[in-house]
């Protein structure tokens, strides 16, 4: 048992002791590699080019959860910036039980803010021309106008009852705090109506690329990094290919005899 472990330590020593020696006398070669890895690694991180990554949220009501998901998945197939890197992702939320509203989240990767600008303005174009959006469009803007309409002529019958009715018939017929708070009950549905036609004219963006984008680039220290690896690995290869050749040459001189 003793003697074994006194084997496996002298075989540990030579196995080192061969590894340093190999080192040692590649020594050139080794840094030679390891330099031209961080010096290509250098040279890529400085014709990298620069990327900016942000988010974007669109809020609407307009189209249902199962529609905005079919739209997504076109989404995802266009390309908006031809020639040009870029990487989006989507993804789809709904709001809580008194929030009807659906939330495409999409985040982006591209050359610069400028290129981000444009892939917002092409995403809220197309969701507001898809056919879902229109159809809900058309349907809220009848109901909303058809109501602005109904109110319309509810103001210009109180407002006729007001001018027609003599101050003393008012009095005794009318109770006026009753007339102001019909009145303005009718402006405020009136407003919302209005408020709900302008909503239904485009998606709205909650939040757009343009808010917070970061750098999305590469760090200079991970080209350097992965050169530096690369310059090992190919140290490594050319070790075993020279210890290789070594050997074969050795190889056919003892067969060659």
């Amino acid at each position: 048992m003793e003697n074994q472990r006194v084997s496996d330590d002298v075989d540990l020593l030579h196995a080192a002791a061969k590894f340093y020696w190999i080192l040692k006398n590649n020594v050139v070669l080794i840094i030679l590699c390891v330099v031209v890895g961080i010096g290509l690694g250098i040279v890529l991180s400085r014709f990298a080019k620069d990327a900016v990554k942000s988010r974007m949220m669109v809020e609407t009501a307009f189209i249902n959860q199962q529609e905005a998901k079919f739209l997504v998945n076109e989404l995802d197939g266009i390309n908006f910036l031809p020639g040009k890197r870029s990487k989006l992702e989507y993804d789809v939320k709904t709001g809580d039980r008194e929030d009807k509203n659906i939330y495409i989240i999409v985040t982006a990767s591209a050359g610069d803010t400028t290129d981000l600008s444009h892939i917002q303005a092409s995403i809220k174009k197309f969701l507001n021309q898809s056919e879902p959006f229109l159809r809900r469009k058309k349907e809220t803007a009848e109901v909303c106008l058809n109501m602005i309409k109904e109110i319309n002529i509810q103001l210009a019958d109180l407002a006729s009852v007001k001018e027609k009715v003599d101050d003393k018939s008012k009095a005794t017929f009318l109770n006026p705090a009753d007339l102001f708070t019909k009145t303005v009950d009718l402006y405020n549905k009136r407003l919302n109506y209005e408020i709900e036609l302008q909503n239904a004219e485009s998606v709205h963006i909650v939040k757009g690329f343009d808010t917070v984008a970061r750098s999305a680039r590469i760090p200079s220290s991970m080209y350097v990094l992965a050169g530096l690896l690369f310059g090992g690995i190919v140290a490594i290869v050319a070790l075993v290919l020279k210890r290789f050749s070594k050997y074969y040459r050795e190889f056919e001189k003892r067969n060659a005899t």
